[in-house]
């Protein structure tokens, strides 16, 4: 059956099968980076490869669809965002090439295909890398880079930041807290929303999912920190206002939905600037920019924090993917037919 072959654990890499919140079962609790790269478990000669984000079921051994955050989003498997350096994608691709061949040879003998992919992979599918609608283009990568390819910071108290700690030119040195890299407070809006990729904010995954502390953070801490930054306060009650935010142990039951409390300040706790998938938030996870494991998350750095982030799920990390279901669609028929529907409709 294909999809117990592409949704169960003893082909899939999986790299969790459940977590709680430092306070309650929230969501991810991050674990301390280990000393050495963890590698994946081979299984019968092979080993297993990342495919999609690991949602699993209650028994821990099938990866299960869920939706995007957009409330019309049907549930499907969505890939699992890898760094096109990544040791295994070239195993990935190939399987994301079968796939496509699989769907295609579906489509055009009238059969449903069993694999329940996401209508946003398959929208971003759609669309080549090659062609001037990509999923993800070089205008977008370009804009985005002038972030991640910074290096971060290293985890210091920023009230009392020198110029040893200067990334760039243009980064302040007066110890301000509201200045990321080359962001100002009052550009955060733009630089969290507005880069125009083919996949937006309601493609990440569904708060209450893994994954899904993205989208939320967006909607109820960054919106919450540009209401602060439009009052242009004196700094010291900005600062005062943002660490309220921060500690308003009403966020989780506000963002997703849950019966009890915990602050974003708790949830992300040990959160650094890599691969927000990767339990381990260490040296080996896929850095959001360079140096990323040294720089926390905090309140004051979060909305670029999500910008890196919806770069890398909805852009950087799944194109190669995209590109080689692509490959393997044209393999039966042209892949531009894929256009003539929606990402609903071919789901």
């Amino acid at each position: 059956d294909v999809a117990e072959v592409f949704l169960s654990c003893e082909h899939i890499l999986a790299n969790t099968c459940g977590t709680v919140c430092p306070s309650d079962s929230v969501g991810p609790l991050v674990q301390k980076a280990p000393t050495t790269p963890t590698y994946p478990v081979a299984t019968k000669g092979r080993s297993k490869l990342p495919l999609w984000i690991p949602d699993l079921d209650s028994s821990c051994k099938v990866v299960i669809p869920t939706p995007r955050a957009s409330p019309q989003s049907a549930p499907g498997v969505y890939p699992r965002p890898l760094s096109p350096e990544d040791p295994q994608m070239p195993a990935v691709k190939n399987q994301f090439r079968l796939i496509g061949r699989m769907f295609a040879s579906a489509m055009r003998d009238g059969f449903m295909f069993p694999l329940p992919l996401s209508s946003s992979f398959l929208r971003l599918a759609q669309s080549s890398i090659n062609t001037t609608t990509p999923g993800c283009s070089d205008l977008n990568i370009n804009s985005a880079k002038k972030l991640s390819s910074q290096p971060c910071s290293p985890m210091v108290d920023q009230s009392v930041a020198s110029d040893e700690y200067s990334c760039e030119e243009n980064t302040p040195t007066t110890g301000s807290k509201f200045v990321s890299h080359s962001h100002s407070p009052t550009s955060r809006k733009s630089a969290v929303n507005d880069f125009g990729y083919l996949l937006d904010s309601f493609d990440l995954p569904r708060p209450g999912f893994l994954g899904g502390e993205i989208f939320a953070v967006e909607q109820y801490i960054c919106k919450e920190l540009n209401k602060v930054d439009a009052m242009r306060l004196q700094e010291i009650e900005t600062e005062k206002r943002y660490l309220q935010i921060a500690a308003d142990r009403t966020f989780v039951r506000k963002a997703f939905g849950k019966t009890y409390e915990c602050s974003f300040e708790e949830y992300f706790e040990n959160r650094t600037f890599v691969d927000p998938l990767d339990p381990s938030q260490g040296a080996f996870a896929t850095p959001l920019c360079p140096g990323g494991h040294l720089r926390e998350v905090s309140i004051f750095n979060v909305c670029e924090y999500v910008l890196l982030c919806k770069e890398f799920i909805l852009c950087t990390g799944v194109q190669e993917q995209a590109e080689a279901f692509r490959q393997g669609v044209s393999d039966f028929f042209p892949a531009h037919h894929l256009r003539l529907f929606t990402g609903p409709e071919l789901q």
